[in-house]
């Protein structure tokens, strides 16, 4: 009896990866802070702890981050709850504004 390859792939056909239709444009944890600040109305704890998968403490610690390099945070409370809501009042320049 001899044994055979039963699944073995001819020589010259090797698998190749679909091409990507198209490719998404990736953003950071800090563009996505900053374009959820930049909202009319801001951003409340919670919220950008559930949009960013973060705790309160380092939402907090991004929001100091951001004030170090220019950026002017308004904190306010809301009416409804006494939560704290955040907005980007001003950007320094080579900042983008999502």
């Amino acid at each position: 009896m001899q044994h055979t390859e039963q699944n073995a792939k001819p020589k010259g056909q090797l698998k190749r990866p679909a091409p990507h239709a198209k490719t998404k444009e990736v953003k950071t944890k800090k563009d996505q802070l900053i374009s959820l600040l930049a909202k009319p109305k801001g951003a409340r704890v919670s919220s950008l702890c559930k949009a960013l998968g973060w705790q309160k403490h380092t939402v907090r610690a991004a929001l100091s981050g951001l004030r170090k390099q220019g950026m002017a945070i308004e904190t306010s409370k809301s009416a409804k709850d006494g939560e704290a809501v955040y907005t980007i009042r001003t950007q320094p320049d080579g900042v983008a504004r999502s």
